[in-house]
């Protein structure tokens, strides 16, 4: 883990990547907590704002109603009106999926929400599920593997050309991927790239290869309780080691 003494001296400004009960299903839950909760637990730890980034609905355990969200807004008004001192933004962790937007979030759905992120999940239609899943144990010729690779690479800059995504969350992570090709489309659309607590993408050596890049990095605890929100420990370690500047961190600042 990461000297406490330097940690210590850092300060989170927004946790960007939150999950309530809106990422649930009778199969699955996956989110457990409310909006109001996560709110509190960023309050507590001096945090000014969060997202609540639920999932796109494409997937087909965990994804949020699109016809839920005045739900949610109302929810997060009400929110607003109690802790004041807290900003709470109505995102979506959208999911990455092979069509021609690239993403789940119907164009006439897109200013529902105050800004995009996205990220690849295994789960979807249309997300190469099956094929990704098999490619974990390279149990497939060297030839459909790279064919797959860059079919995965595709969707996500594809995804990344056709929206305004604000953060590209967990990159690299559940599939594989080209690395430089999506570090080039967030340099050019300028989307963060994230450094996930809960997902061990971006490693440490990641960070130190796409840094050379002119990208900047946001990090996020992707809470899928209360008690997580703010939880970017793993994270921080993570950049101190890789040596990235805190500068480049947008969600980060130095103690006065």
């Amino acid at each position: 883990m990461a000297n406490l003494d330097i940690v210590n001296n850092l300060k989170l400004i927004g946790d960007y990547h939150t999950h309530t009960i809106y990422s649930s299903s009778k199969i699955y839950k996956h989110g457990k907590g409310r909006i109001i909760e996560n709110a509190k637990r960023a309050r507590e730890l001096g945090i000014s704002e969060i997202a609540i980034t639920d999932h796109g609905p494409a997937h087909r355990f965990y994804g949020i109603k699109i016809s839920e969200l005045p739900k949610i807004r109302k929810d997060i008004e009400e929110a607003n009106k109690i802790i004041q001192d807290i900003k709470i933004h109505l995102s979506v962790e959208a999911n990455i999926i092979d069509t021609p937007s690239g993403i789940d979030i119907e164009e006439k759905d897109i200013d529902k929400f105050d800004y995009l992120t996205a990220g690849y999940h295994l789960g979807c239609e249309s997300g190469q599920t099956m094929k990704n899943i098999i490619s974990y144990g390279r149990f497939m010729p060297r030839g459909r593997y790279e064919r797959l690779r860059s079919n995965n690479t595709n969707m996500v800059i594809r995804a990344l050309y056709q929206n305004d995504i604000r953060v590209l969350t967990h990159p690299f992570d559940k599939a594989p991927f080209y690395k430089d090709e999506i570090v080039k489309a967030c340099e050019e659309n300028h989307t963060l790239i994230e450094i996930n607590n809960r997902h061990n993408n971006l490693t440490v050596d990641d960070i130190y290869e796409i840094a050379k890049y002119n990208i900047k990095f946001i990090i996020s605890s992707d809470a899928h309780r209360p008690r997580e929100v703010g939880k970017v420990g793993l994270a921080i370690d993570k950049v101190l080691k890789s040596g990235l500047e805190i500068s480049r961190v947008v969600n980060l600042e130095r103690r006065s």
